[in-house]
Formats: C-alpha cells, structure tokens, sequence
C-alpha cells in the first residue's frame, strides 16, 4: 500500500471498517512518515512509535547471551547459534 493509497483509506469514510483492516494488513512493508502519521492522527487513528528502534543484529544479540538463557531463546536463528556453539566446543574452539 501506497501513500496515496493510505491517505484514501484513511479519508474514504465509504469503506468498511472490514475492508479497512485488510488494507491495514497488507503484506506489502509499511512505514509511517511525518506526514502520513499527521494524517492519520487528523482521521482520528492513535497510534505511538516505538520508543527505540531496534538497531542491532539478532545473531550478534543472542552471541552475547550466556548458554542457559540462549536455550530458551526460539527461533532458527538460536538454534544455530547453539549449534555453532556447541561445534566450537567439540573442535576445541
């Protein structure tokens, strides 16, 4: 969804508030601008931003995790990091 796209959904009052949500739920990346934050306020949508962007790599946060609260990390990205762990211990590494 586009900003012009946005901007329609946001001012065509004609819209379900069903078909508002699938718009809403686009698969397409979406990010908020000034001014497309400003018109959505204006429509009446609240919303906050994050308090802090996110800035660093998963794979170099869970490398600083210590063995135990790793294993309880999900997702394929801790199980390698396990397994790279665990490889650097059997080849003395």
């Amino acid at each position: 969804m586009n900003a012009v796209e946005i901007e329609q959904a946001i001012t065509d009052q004609r819209l379900s508030e069903q078909q508002r949500m699938e718009q809403q739920n686009a698969t397409e990346p979406f990010f908020i601008t000034e001014e497309i934050g400003a018109m959505m306020v204006a429509a009446g949508y609240e919303f906050e931003p994050p308090l802090i962007a996110c800035t660093g790599r998963l794979r170099d946060v869970l490398g600083r995790m210590g063995d135990t609260e790793l294993a309880l990390q999900p997702g394929e990205i801790a199980d390698q990091e396990c397994a790279r762990r665990q490889a650097a211990c059997l080849s003395g590494g």
